[in-house]
């Protein structure tokens, strides 16, 4: 039988994995680790002064999914409260290492770990 190239829709596949990230990525797991990420890198984000708070709450979104080896690259977009008196948003890139979800002696063992590539994003200090 002839083999088939170009089957593989890549473009489809990334709309389907940012669509459904949370069926498949523990959304706790990974709000918990942007926010350390945040706090750690705070002193690298600028500082910026708004007159009000823009949003309620926390909110992450997914918006790119790439391939990489042995795992994905995806960027998560954020914006938290930081303080009383700031939030931050920005943009965090990821590594989704799959490396070792399954091996051979035991299918059943997940040992997937994220890693940050990077991190931009603003601090903004609200007026008083």
């Amino acid at each position: 039988m002839k083999n088939v190239k170009n089957v593989f829709l890549k473009d489809k596949f990334e709309e389907l994995l940012i669509a459904n990230w949370t069926q498949f990525l523990d959304h706790s797991k990974l709000l918990a680790f942007v926010l350390f990420k945040i706090q750690e890198e705070a002193n690298n984000l600028t500082r910026i002064e708004v007159e009000e708070k823009p949003f309620k709450g926390i909110r992450i979104t997914i918006s790119r999914f790439s391939f990489a080896k042995n795992g994905f690259v995806f960027w998560v977009d954020f914006i938290a409260p930081f303080s009383s008196s700031q939030i931050v948003e920005g943009t965090m890139e990821l590594f989704l290492d799959t490396s070792n979800i399954l091996e051979t002696e035991n299918l059943n063992l997940h040992n997937e770990s994220i890693s940050c590539i990077s991190m931009l994003g603003n601090i903004y200090h609200l007026k008083k």
